[in-house]
């Protein structure tokens, strides 16, 4: 571009870029662009061009993930099950699906009969298994901690205990798509601790999320 530029000179233009001679810079010149600088004056002069160069350094981490580890008692979840299948990282039925096929009754007769922590709506996962082709499938329980005896027609799942990693979120579901995916990428690698065979779970009540996740001590 800089050569564009009749009112400037070649031999400036060589040592500007760090070559120790006019002689050196053409030769270099002609070689990757098959003409002498002089010609690349000419507009119609075809020649190479590649977008400057930028090395730009990512930092991550560093960002607070509030969370307690805790051991808690065998708790019975009470809600709808379904299996769900993931292929191709697309869920089917997905989760708008799962939760739009509960009605507004049946959301409100769950939370009402939670009564034992976690309180509010839970999602459970278990079962979860994957074939060689990375697609998988789980069962999807969305109901309430409770130790009502009366499961109201629901399905049930009895979780034994467990130690969890609780983690604490604040804000919309892409919030918690980002947490859960900070678990695995940070905080399991840089831990003491390691995944159980064992469910995981959402907690959500209040505009507030609770991720759940069965872990053990690593070694």
């Amino acid at each position: 571009m800089e050569l564009k530029d009749k009112h400037v000179k070649v031999i400036d233009i060589a040592f500007k870029y760090g070559y120790q001679s006019p002689d050196a810079f053409s030769r270099a010149f002609q070689s990757f662009h098959g003409v002498i600088p002089t010609l690349a004056r000419n507009p119609e002069q075809n020649l190479k061009a590649y977008p400057r160069m930028y090395f730009q350094l990512t930092i991550q981490g560093g960002v607070e993930m509030k969370y307690r580890i805790v051991e808690k008692e065998p708790f019975k979840v009470v809600g709808v099950k379904y299996t769900v299948e993931m292929i191709n990282q697309i869920l089917s039925p997905t989760y708008e699906d799962m939760i739009a096929a509960i009605s507004d009754t049946q959301m409100k007769e769950m939370e009402s009969i939670s009564n034992k922590e976690s309180y509010g709506i839970v999602h459970v996962t278990v079962n979860y298994s994957e074939d060689s082709e990375g697609n998988a499938t789980f069962d999807q329980y969305i109901g309430a901690v409770t130790t009502n005896e009366d499961t109201y027609g629901y399905s049930t799942i009895e979780i034994p205990t467990f130690l969890w990693a609780i983690f604490e979120v604040d804000g919309d579901w892409q919030q918690v798509e980002e947490t859960w995916k900070r678990i695995y990428s940070e905080w399991l690698p840089s831990s003491s601790y390691e995944l159980a065979e064992g469910p995981e779970m959402l907690v959500s009540k209040d505009q507030k999320s609770e991720i759940w996740i069965a872990v053990r001590k690593k070694g």
